[in-house]
C-alpha cells in the first residue's frame, strides 16, 4: 500500500532531479511490534566526470505499532524528546539509526517538511488501527488523542535536499489521507495524563 500511496508521486521529482535513481526496496512486516521499515529509498547519482556512483541519502519508511505505543513497551525504543520545536534528546538503535517519538500528527508534517528524517507512517495507512486520525483542534473543542507516532532518520540523510524533496511527497501524501475525525478515547490502549500523575 505504501508503494501504490507514495511511486505515483515519484516521477515529478526525478523530473526535477537530473541523473539521480531512486531504488525502492519494501521488507516483510512479520515484526511489525518492534516497527520495522516497511519501505526504503536509496538515491544514488554518478559523479560528473567518473563512473563511480555515488550514494546521497536513503531514506526509510515505516509504521507504528499500537504495541509499540502501550506505556509498559515503549520505554524500551530509542525515543528522541520533541517539544515546541526544540531537539531535547536522542538514544541510538543498534542497526545505526535513530528514532523520534512525538505525540501528534502535526508534528510530523512539520518535522518532514523540515527536513528531519521521514514520517513513519503508522498501521492505520495500511489498514490497520482505523481509530487513528489526524491531530486536529480549534478554541471550541479539545484537542483529540491521538497514539504515537515514530520516526526514523537515517545520519547521512539529514541535509540531503533528495530526501527533503521525497519526505515533503510523502508528508503531502500522508495528510491527504487523513480526513479530520474524532476518537473514542475508550478505544485507545495508552495512558492520559491524568493516569500519569
Amino acid at each position: 500500500m505504501l508503494a501504490r500511496l507514495l511511486l505515483p508521486a515519484l516521477p515529478p521529482f526525478l523530473a526535477a532531479n537530473a541523473g539521480i535513481t531512486v531504488s525502492v526496496t519494501t521488507f516483510c512486516a512479520r515484526q511489525r511490534d518492534i516497527g520495522d521499515a516497511d519501505l526504503s529509498f536509496g538515491f544514488t547519482r554518478p559523479d560528473r566526470g567518473r563512473r563511480r556512483i555515488r550514494r546521497l541519502a536513503e531514506l526509510t519508511m515505516s509504521m507504528a505499532a499500537s504495541s509499540a505505543c502501550r506505556e509498559g513497551e515503549r520505554s524500551v525504543l530509542p525515543v528522541w524528546s520533541f517539544r515546541d520545536g526544540v531537539w531535547l534528546g536522542r538514544q541510538g538503535s543498534g542497526n545505526g539509526s535513530t528514532e523520534l517519538h512525538i505525540t501528534h500528527l502535526e508534528d510530523v508534517a512539520t518535522l518532514v517538511r523540515d527536513g528531519f528524517g521521514t514520517a513513519m507512517l503508522p498501521d492505520y495507512m495500511i489498514g490497520g488501527y482505523s481509530g487513528l486520525v489526524r491531530f486536529d483542534s480549534s478554541d471550541d473543542e479539545p484537542a483529540e488523542l491521538v497514539l504515537p507516532v515514530w520516526m526514523s532518520l537515517l545520519e547521512t540523510s539529514g541535509r540531503s535536499s533528495a530526501v527533503r524533496a521525497v519526505a515533503a511527497i510523502c508528508c503531502d501524501v500522508i495528510q491527504a489521507n487523513l480526513p479530520p475525525a474524532r476518537v473514542d478515547d475508550r478505544r485507545l490502549d495508552v495512558p492520559t495524563e491524568d493516569d500519569r500523575e
